[in-house]
């Protein structure tokens, strides 16, 4: 089990009866998504047994056209994706987010913030018990 599946298990149960749980994304990539191309194919092969892992991106500079920016020069947010399971107030919905920052430190995994998808119900975070 990866530390990402872990963080979205535990947000599963953090979250049992508020948030239903899509996906923790990498999104607003800048300048855009890093590019992997025939160099990192063969440098792996050459000298990580085939692995096209980070190392590999850190090596050889961004194979897209006209693109010479290593791989730390390529950013992005790791954003989580949540849909609402019912109406929520702002002080319930801030103890459940603040609960699930503190998860993705206690297992070191990135987390830059959330994106709340459109429910069914409609359900919404904010008025009455704010």
């Amino acid at each position: 089990m990866t530390d990402k599946e872990k963080f979205l298990g535990n947000v599963e149960t953090i979250t049992d009866s508020t948030f239903h749980v899509i996906d923790l994304i990498g999104v607003n990539h800048k300048p855009h998504t890093f590019t992997i191309g025939p160099r990192h194919v063969a440098y792996a092969s050459k000298y990580c047994g085939g692995m096209l892992g980070e190392d590999v991106m850190r090596k050889v500079p961004c194979a897209a056209k006209r693109c010479k920016l290593s791989y730390d020069e390529h950013t992005y947010d790791m954003v989580l994706f949540l849909r609402l399971k019912r109406n929520l107030s702002q002080n319930e919905a801030k103890q459940i987010l603040m609960e699930i920052i503190e998860e993705a430190k206690k297992l070191n995994v990135r987390l830059d913030g959330f994106t709340f998808v459109e429910s069914d119900g409609n359900y919404r975070i904010g008025g009455e018990n704010d």
